[in-house]
């Protein structure tokens, strides 16, 4: 089922039941980007996890995948509900005027070759703001009420016995000192455009008498559009108006374009107070309009069920700051976030990689696994007993297998389902081949891989949510540093003696490098140290002052021939010389110099 902001409302009801009635919610969400491209692989978790809420949290999730899945014991299998949601933080009355997000150009070209609708997230996605952001616009709404609220409606709730300032006339506008202690004073500058809307209100209330009555009257006047302004001085309008004119209600009009303007409209005090009363109602309509989507990750929350994603750990991240809690500073106190938020998740590339599946597994990508998973023939062909169904729930639509919509958040969530389910069906026939029931996503066998996130490109396997993420040894693994003319080919050559090797690279001038072979770990350091493998005795290191350029380098060597210069920053490089027999009069020379 498609959502955006047109359906949400009339929608969230159905949402929420799914919701509440299923045994496990998949989720999947595409973003407007992913991350800076970075050989990550030595990062430790706490590394990565800084990378991440500094690099990746300003794309933005534009289509939310939600799947709920429920078992049903007499036809064997699940019934399923999905739901995808556009959203967009377009709230214009709440979202901050500062807010702003990142598009990342490979991400934007890999989604329109999916036929993403960028159109329909921008002009009709469902708003939302997170805890915190809906914290701070609840309480600017109650100070932008209160502000409105009559000086006597501040002090007591029966109200002033001196009754309300009097009244000002068409010419005679006094700016008395307001009794509210929290009333803003009026600057100079502001005093004669407040002045003359003053004025025209006036004019208003002499021609419709002290108390008007509710039913108009076509002869005369009961409204007066005031002149454009700013807010600040709509601002000043909502305090002035009330305690001069208690006959007189305000308000602002919105224009198609989005222009503001303010209307005064005399009426009866009975009528002011049911209009007061409608307007804060509306207001607070817009603010849970504001938070839109996030009631759908509020309502996940606290129904504690089991949420299954696919290489989740971004995933969580971007729904933490987007629509619950943005993630703190501390690696840990992130842990205890996610697991208070989400107290039981599963992510099925986590299981997929496991030592169960890995002689059975040979692609954990979303769509690779689910096919292995679902084939009908050997290896991973599950026994009759064993096999699982889906199902649409009641009124709901069949979701299109053939169709193969990857990239769709709502089909993406629903594979991620299935696959939850179809790793379950495996788990119990590795267990017990003979094992009758089908184990369920809720079953202790899946325990170990319960509360942990996987963790991409990393010899760290997971992210622990309720202990200490296991650190691999790295005993195998040594760190390089080289002048930034070396290439790839250089590093093997020099680890050629010692089988294959990985290489992470960590900048111009140091990299990772693995051993495929564990065994020659111990022959490593004595052998470079013999220096077998191809000399630099020709490269120098070279520190100087910010202000030199490559000029002055080869000055300074012109006397042993040319060079080579591989700047490392503005204060040091590596002086290459081509000619070796002049290696040894380089420092003697220099010294004196």
């Amino acid at each position: 089922m498609e959502i955006n902001q047109r359906n949400f409302k009339a929608s969230l009801p159905k949402v929420l039941k799914a919701i509440e009635e299923s045994d496990y919610i998949s989720f999947d969400t595409e973003l407007t980007g992913l991350h800076q491209l970075v050989d990550c692989r030595m990062e430790l978790s706490h590394e990565m996890y800084q990378r991440v809420i500094k690099g990746s949290l300003d794309f933005l999730v534009i289509q939310f995948g939600l799947c709920c899945f429920k078992w049903d014991a007499e036809k064997k299998g699940y019934s399923y509900a999905c739901f995808s949601f556009s959203v967009f933080p377009n709230s214009p009355a709440f979202t901050p005027r500062y807010a702003s997000f990142l598009w990342q150009a490979s991400s934007v070209a890999f989604l329109v070759q999916h036929k993403f609708d960028f159109n329909e997230v921008i002009y009709n996605g469902i708003p939302y703001l997170n805890c915190v952001e809906a914290a701070k616009a609840r309480d600017k709404l109650k100070d932008k009420q209160e502000s409105r609220r009559t000086p006597t409606e501040a002090a007591t709730p029966e109200g002033n016995a001196n009754g309300p300032d009097p009244p000002s006339t068409p010419g005679n506008v006094a700016f008395a000192p307001s009794p509210n202690p929290t009333a803003i004073p009026i600057p100079e500058d502001k005093k004669e455009f407040i002045e003359s809307a003053l004025s025209q209100i006036a004019s208003l209330t002499l021609d419709n008498g002290p108390d008007p009555s509710p039913v108009a009257s076509d002869s005369k006047v009961t409204e007066v559009v005031l002149p454009r302004c700013g807010a600040f001085i709509r601002k000043l309008l909502y305090q002035e108006v009330p305690r001069r004119f208690p006959t007189v209600f305000l308000e602002t009009k919105v224009s198609g374009k989005g222009e503001r303007t303010l209307v005064a409209r005399v009426s009866s005090r009975e009528e002011i107070e049911r209009k007061k009363r409608e307007r804060e109602e509306k207001e607070m309509e817009e603010l849970e309009e504001a938070i839109g989507f996030s009631k759908v990750v509020e309502a996940l929350s606290k129904s504690k069920k089991t949420l299954v994603g696919h290489n989740m750990f971004l995933d969580i991240c971007h729904v933490l700051k987007k629509f619950h809690t943005p993630p703190p500073p501390s690696y840990s106190e992130f842990k205890r976030l996610v697991h208070s938020v989400f107290p039981d998740i599963l992510d099925t590339k986590l299981v997929a990689s496991s030592k169960c599946f890995e002689s059975k597994v040979l692609g954990t990508t979303l769509g690779d696994l689910h096919d292995l998973l679902s084939a009908s023939e050997p290896p991973l062909a599950l026994p009759e007993q064993h096999q699982v169904s889906f199902f649409p729930q009641e009124e709901e639509v069949a979701m299109n297998l053939e169709a193969n919509a990857f990239h769709h958040a709502g089909y993406d969530a629903f594979i991620t389902g299935r696959t939850l389910a179809l790793l379950c069906a495996h788990l119990g026939v590795m267990q017990s081949p003979s094992r009758e029931n089908i184990v369920l996503p809720t079953d202790p066998l899946l325990d170990p891989f319960r509360n942990k996130l996987f963790l991409m490109l990393s010899d760290i396997q997971c992210c622990d949510l309720l202990g200490e993420d296991e650190y691999p040894s790295r005993e195998h693994v040594f760190h390089l540093s080289f002048p930034a003319a070396w290439k790839t080919r250089d590093i093997v050559d020099l680890f050629k003696a010692f089988g294959r090797v990985s290489i992470s690279w960590v900048d111009d001038n140091a990299a990772f490098v693995t051993l495929h072979d564990n065994t020659q770990v111990d022959s490593v350091l004595p052998r470079l140290r013999k220096e077998e493998y191809p000399s630099r005795e020709h490269v120098f290191h070279l520190s100087f002052p910010a202000a030199w350029k490559t000029r002055d380098i080869v000055d300074l060597f012109k006397a042993f021939g040319r060079v080579s210069i591989s700047w490392v920053d503005d204060n040091a490089a590596f002086v290459t010389l081509h000619d070796n027999t002049q290696v040894d009069s380089v420092l003697p020379r220099l010294r004196k110099e």
